[in-house]
């Protein structure tokens, strides 16, 4: 993990745009975050927090369903919201893999109602 950090942060200090959606699913750098670190360092350098995807998913849906619990934390200090909803209609708490991530997007606001 700790190649990949060297990279990003070199990437980022040559210019790269933190918030450069890719062509196929529109995804963003933070959409790919697996750890705290790596997403924190985005969001410092100004990646949006709730960036949608060509289906609607931010990148608090891809922590919440890829277990990146540490993520999900990052995300939701920085402002991320817990209740939009994506394509489908689902938020990240009906995506949530653990009932630790569930707990603490329900402490953070998230709406079991959506």
């Amino acid at each position: 993990m700790q190649l990949l950090m060297v990279v990003v942060e070199l990437l980022l200090a040559h210019g790269a745009d933190p918030n450069i959606a890719n062509s196929g699913d529109e995804t963003s750098p933070l959409h790919h975050a697996k750890s705290a670190e790596t997403a924190e360092l985005l969001i410092a350098k100004g990646a949006e927090v709730n960036a949608k995807d060509r289906r609607g998913k931010t990148p608090l849906f891809e922590a919440t369903e890829n277990h990146h619990h540490s993520v999900v934390e990052v995300l939701l200090a920085n402002g991320a919201d817990p209740n939009i909803a994506d394509e489908d209609e689902r938020s990240p708490l009906h995506r949530a893999r653990s009932a630790e991530t569930a707990e603490l997007l329900i402490e953070k606001g998230a709406e079991a109602t959506l």
